[in-house]
Parts: structure tokens; C-alpha cells; sequence
């Protein structure tokens, strides 16, 4: 929830600073782009005096007092609803309407907002073609929320738009240019890969440290990879663990895992097979299927856990054959021990792949040669 502190002073809105102290740990600033829009949209409103509140969740909704939204929707709109709304239903008309105002007027941050019901449903039908449209005209006037998101449409080749990587990464970068950390992450992964632009894992990881810093969880994750791997920058595992732990002080499920991995094999830290399993463990609460294999290892060998079969045939039920193999890819350039080990568990558990204990055995031996304990305990087991 995001507070602020609202008068009206000749007949118009005003916002002071936030006045919440949780705003930090939401990864709500006070210049974020994305709360600088609703102020200013909500400044047009006329509300009320005293204070108002309003909260901004991950799906970017908001509410407002019914009262007063009541009453602000009876002087604004032409053919006012006569059914009694929802909080939400109100919240959507009252956001609708002021941007449409904006949007008619040709403002950015209207353009955007309308832009924004119509992807969403916020007071009118989903269109996410009109959408696009109204996204692109707010990114000619430098709107990051609105590169950002017309960038997303060319990525995907979302309906009704042609996907078009190179005009996607031209918008990413237009928004991080601005110091914008989303658009950062979004610009990093494109160089990362070489969508739409020439593959550069120093460019890349370049965006992905600014956004870091600026709070952003996943660029926490994608740089630690990065530091982990030694992509666009020199390998140094240290630094890699704290920035995994600081994507994890903000429950980013992928990052639980890359940094039980390092705790499980002692990668850049002391070794730590109780604290792996407590990670794992928190990502499996999200479904994750690396986390049910890593969960099921631990349990078929007793790390971190009391050795327990049965438990161990448990998780290895829950994991998705057909993502594994990928998963997995990402977590083997910290050793290729470590992927060795995984063919072998693969192998032996039939995770995807026809169960071939010869096979099995081979990754194991394989992988033991290379200094995996764990290896060691799966070829003897």
C-alpha cells in the first residue's frame, strides 16, 4: 500500500511525498515511473481533501473510496452507471475516465493510462490492438511505461501486432536510457541473446548491474548469473551469492534456487546442504520443477535431510519432464560436474528419458572424477 498525503488547494488535488515506510520493501520509490503516473492521473481527480490512500499491487490496480468515487463519476461521465459497482468497478470508471481526458488531450501519461484500461479491461472491453496503438503513440513522447510496454507487444508478437525483435530492443533501449530498471532488464536480455540486436554479454550484463541497483529483483538474478558464469563480466562466485541473496530477501523463486545450488556444493561459500534444502524448499511452494528434483536428490541422499527414499520418489514425481532438461541447463556452468551429476539422476529416475542405470552410472563415475561427493554417494547407492 502506497499512501499519500492529499489537500485540495484552489480546487485541485495535491500530492505531497509518500508517507508509507513499506514503500522500500515493495520496490515502491517515490520517482518510480510507475507511481509517478497514478499521482499525476489521480491529481486530475478532485477527490476529496484529507488523506487518501491508494495501493498499487503487482497488477498495477488500484482502489478508490467509494464515496468519493461515486460522486467524481456522476459529474464526469456522460451516461453515468446506474447498477450499484464493486470498489473495483468504480476504481477502473474513475481511472477510465480521467484517461480518457488525458488521452483526448494528447498527454503521455493519458495516452498510456488509456492505453492501459484497454489491456486490461479497466473501465471499458479488452483490446489489446488498441492498446498497442495508444502504447506507441505515449512512446513517441518518451513515456517508459509505454516503450516499455509497446516493446513488449513487437517482442511477442502479441495479436494483432507483427513481432518485430528489432523495434522491440529499440524501445527497451529508448526506456533504459532513462534510467528505467524494467526496461534495463528487458534491453539486457535481448543482447543477451542476440534478439534484435547483436548478441553482447558484456552490454548486457552492463544493463543488468544498473538495474540491479536500482532494487530490481530479476536483474539481481541475471547478474549474479552472470557473475556466476563469468558472461560479460570476470567470474567471481563471491559476488554472484550476494546478489542472489539480495533477489531472495525479495522471494524471487529462481533466485531460491540458484543459491541453494551454491550452498549445496560450497560454490563461493562455505558448504551448507541444510540451508540448499530450506531454499529448495521455498521454491517449491511455487511449483518450481528444479526445485522438486533438487528436493528429491537431497532426499535420495541424505543431504541437508534424513535420507529418505520414499520421499525422495515423492519429488522426483512432482517434476515437469519436458522444462527439466532447460532448467537444469541454467544451473551447470558453476561446474560441469554438476551437470554431469544431474544426467545421471535424469538417468537413473527415468525424468524425461528412458530409466538406464548403465547410463546412470557412467554420469556418475563421470562426475565424481571431477570432485562430486554427491556423485560418489548416487554411484554407490
Amino acid at each position: 500500500m502506497v499512501e499519500f498525503k492529499v489537500t485540495e488547494k484552489n480546487g485541485r488535488a495535491n500530492f505531497d511525498a509518500f508517507s508509507n515506510v513499506s514503500e522500500k520493501q515493495q520496490g515502491i520509490k517515490k520517482h518510480n515511473p510507475l507511481t509517478a503516473f497514478f499521482r499525476n492521473v489521480l491529481s486530475k481527480c478532485h477527490l476529496c481533501s484529507g488523506t487518501f490512500k491508494f495501493r498499487i499491487n503487482s497488477r498495477e490496480e488500484i482502489r478508490l473510496n467509494r464515496k468519493s468515487a461515486t460522486h467524481w463519476i456522476k459529474a464526469h461521465d456522460i451516461n453515468p452507471p446506474m447498477a450499484k459497482l464493486s470498489n473495483q468497478e468504480l476504481a477502473d470508471k474513475v481511472f477510465y475516465l480521467n484517461c480518457l481526458k488525458m488521452a483526448q488531450a494528447a498527454k503521455a501519461e493519458g495516452l498510456y493510462g488509456f492505453g492501459y484500461c484497454f489491456e486490461n479491461g479497466k473501465g471499458i472491453a479488452k483490446n489489446k490492438k488498441m492498446a498497442f496503438q495508444l502504447f506507441l503513440k505515449a512512446a513517441e513522447q518518451g513515456h517508459v511505461l509505454a516503450q516499455t510496454k509497446a516493446g513488449l507487444y513487437y517482442a511477442s508478437g502479441t495479436k494483432g501486432v507483427t513481432k518485430d525483435e528489432k523495434l522491440a530492443f529499440g524501445l527497451f533501449q529508448k526506456a533504459a536510457e532513462q534510467g528505467f530498471s524494467w526496461a534495463q532488464m528487458l534491453a539486457g536480455m535481448c543482447l543477451a541473446h542476440g534478439k534484435g540486436v547483436a548478441k553482447d554479454d558484456e552490454a548486457a550484463a552492463r544493463l543488468f548491474e544498473k538495474a540491479a541497483g536500482q532494487g530490481d529483483a530479476e536483474s539481481q538474478l541475471l547478474i549474479g548469473r552472470c557473475y556466476a558464469q563469468g558472461k560479460g563480466v570476470a567470474r567471481n562466485e563471491k559476488i554472484a551469492i550476494e546478489w542472489f541473496q539480495k533477489a531472495v530477501a525479495q522471494k524471487n523463486v529462481n533466485a531460491y534456487l540458484d543459491l541453494g545450488v551454491f550452498y549445496l556444493y560450497g560454490i563461493g561459500v562455505e558448504k551448507n546442504a541444510k540451508e540448499a534444502v530450506k531454499l529448495f524448499q521455498k521454491a517449491a511452494v511455487k511449483e518450481k520443477s528444479l526445485a522438486w528434483f533438487n528436493l528429491g536428490v537431497c532426499y535420495l541422499l541424505g543431504a541437508g535431510v534424513r535420507m529418505n527414499r520414499a520421499k525422495a520418489q515423492e519429488c522426483f514425481k512432482k517434476v515437469n519432464a519436458e522444462d527439466i532438461a532447460l532448467e537444469l541447463s541454467r544451473h551447470t556452468a558453476a561446474g560441469s560436474h554438476i551437470a554431469k551429476f544431474n544426467l545421471g539422476i535424469l538417468h537413473a529416475q527415468g525424468l524425461g528419458i528412458p530409466v538406464d542405470k548403465t547410463k546412470a552410472s557412467e554420469w556418475f563415475t563421470k562426475a565424481a572424477e571431477e570432485g562430486n561427493e554427491y556423485a560418489k554417494l548416487a554411484r554407490e547407492s
